[in-house]
C-alpha cells in the first residue's frame, strides 16, 4: 500500500468498514434494518436448516425401512431366479374365460382316478401335484400377493394371513372359488362324506422362523381340510416349511405320537385330509430366508342334513371312549384370547380331575 492510505486516520477505515456491511446488510433483506431483527432472522433461518437436514434423514431411514419391508413381502422376487412371472394380459383374459375343466388336470375331475392319490396312514389325505393349469397357477399367486396380509402370532403360530378370500372380487381368485366348489363335490366322494357348499379360503405366508404348532383342526362342522400351494418353484427341503402328519397314540388315539411323514411344499399341489380326533398335524418352521411359503387354505363343512351323531361317528376312530377328551387349542386372534381358550378349558373339574 502506499504512503498516503498508510496515514489515514482509523476512523475511516472504521467508517468504511460499516459502510460495506450496512451495504451487505442492506442487501441481503431490506425489510429488517434493525440489528436486532437480523439477528433473529438469522436464528430462524439455522433453525430452519436444522429442522431440514433433520427431516431428510428421517425420509432417508423411512425410505430404508420401506425397501427392507418390501424386499421381506416378497423375498422369492429377487433372490429366487426361476420364480414363475405372471402371465401377461391377453393370455390372462384366456384363462378366466375357461370353463373349470379347461384349468385343473383331467383326474381331478374324475372321482375314481383323484382316488389314486390319496392314502390312509397316518390318516386318510390326498396330494395331487400340479392341479391346476400352471399359467393360472402363476395368475392366481400374483393376485394373492396383491390382498392385504394380517400378522398371526403367538406361541403357537407365526405368520400372516388374509380375510377370507370368500368375500373377494378378484377375477382369479373369483374364478379359484369356482375350482374350489367344483373340488367340493369330487372330495365328498373320495372322503364319502356330505359336505355343504360352503368352505372357506384364506391366504397364507411364513417368512423366515414361521411356523404352526401341531393341531388336528377340529372345530364345530369341519369336515376337510385343504392346502394349494403357490410356493416358489425351486422350494425344497432345505427350506423347511413341511407338512407334517402325526401317528396317534396307540393307548389314546386323541394324542399325537411320532412323525408319520413329512410333506414338502411344492408349486401348484393340493393337500386335502379328513379332519378328524386324528388329524394332527403341523408347519414345520421355515428356514429359507429369500423365499416365502405362500398357500391357500380353508375347510369343508358337513352337509346340514347330515345329523351331529353321523358327525360324530365319522370323527371318532373305533374303539374309543364316549368321554369327551381335552382338544388341542385352536387358532385365536390374540394371545389373549388364547390364554383366555386354555384357562377356561382347563379349569372344568374334570380336567381338574384328570390331571390329578
Amino acid at each position: 500500500c502506499t504512503c498516503r492510505e498508510r496515514d489515514r486516520p482509523p476512523w475511516m477505515e472504521r467508517e468504511e468498514r460499516r459502510g460495506t456491511k450496512r451495504e451487505r446488510d442492506v442487501d441481503r433483506d431490506v425489510d429488517m434494518p434493525n440489528p436486532r431483527s437480523r439477528r433473529r432472522a438469522r436464528q430462524k433461518k439455522k433453525e430452519k436448516e436444522r429442522e431440514d437436514k433433520e427431516a431428510e434423514r428421517q425420509r432417508q431411514l423411512e425410505a430404508k425401512r420401506q425397501q427392507k419391508t418390501n424386499h421381506q413381502d416378497a423375498p422369492d422376487k429377487k433372490k429366487d431366479e426361476d420364480a414363475p412371472e405372471p402371465p401377461p394380459l391377453e393370455m390372462k383374459k384366456v384363462l378366466l374365460e375357461k370353463p373349470v375343466s379347461g384349468l385343473v388336470r383331467k383326474e381331478v375331475m374324475d372321482s375314481t382316478q383323484l382316488k389314486a392319490f390319496c392314502s390312509e396312514n397316518p390318516f386318510p389325505h390326498m396330494v395331487v401335484p400340479d392341479i391346476l393349469d400352471e399359467n393360472f397357477a402363476r395368475l392366481l399367486k400374483d393376485a394373492l400377493l396383491h390382498e392385504e396380509f394380517y400378522l398371526k402370532s403367538n406361541d403357537l403360530y407365526d405368520f400372516t394371513q388374509t380375510k377370507d378370500l370368500c368375500d373377494c372380487t378378484e377375477p382369479t381368485i373369483k374364478k379359484f372359488r369356482e375350482i374350489t366348489s367344483e373340488l367340493r363335490g369330487r372330495l365328498s366322494e373320495v372322503f364319502d362324506v356330505k359336505l355343504k357348499a360352503k368352505f372357506d379360503a384364506f391366504g397364507a405366508i411364513y417368512k423366515k422362523n414361521g411356523k404352526l404348532l401341531c393341531h388336528d383342526d377340529r372345530m364345530p362342522g369341519r369336515a376337510i381340510a385343504y392346502i394349494m400351494y403357490l410356493v416358489p418353484p425351486s422350494w425344497g427341503e432345505k427350506d423347511g416349511g413341511a407338512l407334517t402328519l402325526f401317528n396317534t397314540n396307540e393307548n389314546n388315539s386323541a394324542e399325537p405320537s411320532d412323525v408319520a411323514k413329512e410333506l414338502v411344499p411344492q408349486f401348484n399341489s393340493l393337500v386335502a385330509f379328513r379332519v378328524s380326533t386324528r388329524s394332527f398335524h403341523q408347519v414345520n418352521e421355515v428356514l429359507s430366508a429369500s423365499k416365502a411359503r405362500i398357500s391357500i387354505a380353508g375347510w369343508f363343512y358337513y352337509a346340514e342334513n347330515q345329523t351331529q351323531q353321523e358327525q360324530k361317528i365319522n370323527q371318532q376312530p373305533k374303539g374309543m371312549s364316549e368321554e369327551p377328551l381335552p382338544e388341542f387349542v385352536p387358532l385365536c386372534a390374540s394371545k389373549t384370547e388364547a390364554a383366555s381358550l386354555v384357562g377356561r378349558t382347563y379349569r372344568k373339574p374334570s380336567m381338574v380331575k384328570r390331571v390329578n
